[in-house]
C-alpha cells in the first residue's frame, strides 16, 4: 500500500503546472515529515546528521524536490531558504545540494553567502563544485583563482561549457544520476547552474574564451571559430545583432 506522501509526490511529478506541482510536494513533505521520529528534528541532538536515519531520507528528499520546484517557478528566495535549510538537517550533504544552492545565490548577488559554503564544502573537487568556484570568483574578479578553478573544471568535465555556450542543446529530462565526467553530470549541473553563468554578459562570454583555449591546448578541432560562438551567445542571449 503506498504511503500518503508518495501519492502526493506522484501528483506532483506528473503534472506540468509547476503551482500545481509546488502545492502537491508540500502536501507530500508534509506526510514525508510524519513519518520522521520527532527527536530527529531536534538539532541539539541530531546535529545535522538527519540522512543517518533511513525514515528521514524520503523527508529530505522531497525537500529538496521541492527546492526545485520554487528554482522552476522563478522563486530563488524560497528555493535558497529550501536548500540552506537541507544543508543545516543534513550537513555532509548526502544530495549535493550545495551544487544547486550556490549558483542561486551567485544569481541573488549573495556572494558572501556563496562564499560561506564554497569554505564549507572547500576540500570537494567534483566538477560542479569547481565550475561554481570558478563562477565565484569570476564574479568577485579574482582572475587568477577564477582561471585556476575554471581549468580544473574543464579538466573534470569537459562538457559543461559545450551546454553553457550552446553548442549542444540541454533537453530534458535530465538524469540525477551519473558517472563524473559525463554528459549526464554536464547536463544535470547546467540545468541548475545555467542562469547564475547567463546572467552576465562577462560570464558567458569568459567561459567561450576558457573552452576554447581547453580545445587549442588539447589540440581539439571545433566547427566553429571562437569568434563566431561568441556572436552568437550575444545574439541568442542579449539580442546584441
Amino acid at each position: 500500500m503506498e504511503e500518503l506522501y508518495e501519492i502526493y509526490l506522484k501528483k506532483a511529478c506528473s503534472t506540468s503546472d509547476v503551482n500545481e506541482a509546488i502545492e502537491n510536494m508540500k502536501l507530500a513533505l508534509m506526510h514525508a515529515k510524519s513519518k520522521v521520529p520527532k527527536h530527529v528534528f531536534d538539532f541539539q541532538k541530531t546535529n545535522g546528521t538527519m540522512w543517518s536515519e533511513k525514515n528521514a531520507r524520503a523527508y529530505l528528499m522531497i525537500k529538496g524536490q521541492l527546492g526545485y520546484l520554487y528554482e522552476v517557478a522563478g522563486d530563488y528566495d524560497n528555493a535558497i531558504s529550501t536548500y540552506e535549510k537541507l544543508l543545516e538537517l543534513d550537513t555532509n550533504d548526502n544530495q549535493d545540494i550545495k551544487d544547486k544552492l550556490i549558483p542561486l545565490l551567485i544569481l541573488r548577488d549573495k556572494n558572501d553567502q556563496a562564499y560561506r559554503y564554497i569554505k564549507k564544502y572547500e576540500e570537494n573537487e567534483s566538477a560542479p563544485m569547481l565550475y561554481n568556484k570558478a563562477l565565484y570568483y569570476f564574479v568577485e574578479k579574482d582572475k587568477f583563482e577564477a582561471k585556476l578553478f575554471m581549468r580544473k573544471a574543464i579538466d573534470k568535465n569537459k562538457h559543461v561549457p559545450e551546454y553553457l555556450i550552446g553548442i549542444k542543446a540541454l533537453k530534458m529530462p535530465i538524469k540525477n544520476q551519473f558517472e563524473p565526467g559525463s554528459e549526464d553530470e554536464a547536463k544535470y549541473y547546467c540545468n541548475d547552474a545555467m542562469m547564475a553563468w547567463i546572467g552576465d554578459k562577462k560570464r558567458i562570454l569568459w567561459v567561450v574564451d576558457e573552452y576554447f583555449g581547453y580545445c587549442e591546448r588539447h589540440d581539439v578541432k571545433l566547427d566553429w571559430s571562437r569568434e563566431f560562438v561568441k556572436e552568437v551567445v550575444e545574439k541568442a542571449l542579449f539580442n546584441k545583432l
